[in-house]
């Protein structure tokens, strides 16, 4: 890579789970529940990021990130929450799916207190291939050592909870 750039990499492995079960009084000293959510989702993810110094003024920057995301999500409710009746499964999921993401920046320092950055942003959803590419644009000035105004602009979109791109109605 030599002394103007460096290649940093990473890997790591994420799982959550989450489960809400509602219950309810049906008399005094009884209770019954009447709904149940549950949703474990394993996460993946490898990234890779290369900064390059052009020279004193000008460095780019650009890398990768890929998730690899595996989700199961269930739901079981009683009808018009009737505490006769048996605990329907409601959503029954399990799947998998892929998010990519690229980037690319350049910054360029106008002088020691002005600084530049613009660049964009990819990411892509595998699983419904719905794909993005977002702007971005910032001005940083060093007004002194401890003060600094800054500008910036971009798009940001985000993925939303894994359980709605795999609920079917």
């Amino acid at each position: 890579m030599g002394s103007r750039g460096k290649l940093t990499s990473a890997a790591g492995y994420a799982y959550s789970k989450l489960s809400y079960d509602a219950d309810y009084l049906k008399a005094a000293d009884s209770l019954f529940t009447g709904y149940k959510d549950f949703n474990k989702t394993k996460k993946f993810t490898v990234s890779s990021t290369y900064n390059y110094r052009i020279s004193r003024q000008h460095t780019i920057r650009a890398g990768g990130i890929v998730n690899f995301v595996g989700f199961n999500y269930n739901q079981l409710s009683r009808d018009n929450n009737n505490i006769n009746a048996l605990l329907k499964e409601i959503i029954s999921i399990s799947d998998k799916t892929t998010s990519i993401q690229g980037f690319a920046e350049w910054q360029y320092k106008l002088t020691d207190n002005l600084t530049f950055n613009t660049g964009a942003h990819y990411l892509q959803l595998l699983y419904n291939n719905s794909k993005n590419i977002e702007p971005r644009f910032s001005v940083k000035y060093d007004v002194n050592k401890k003060n600094t105004v800054a500008f910036g602009y971009g798009l940001h979109s985000q993925i939303l909870p894994w359980g709605i791109y795999f609920v079917q109605v």
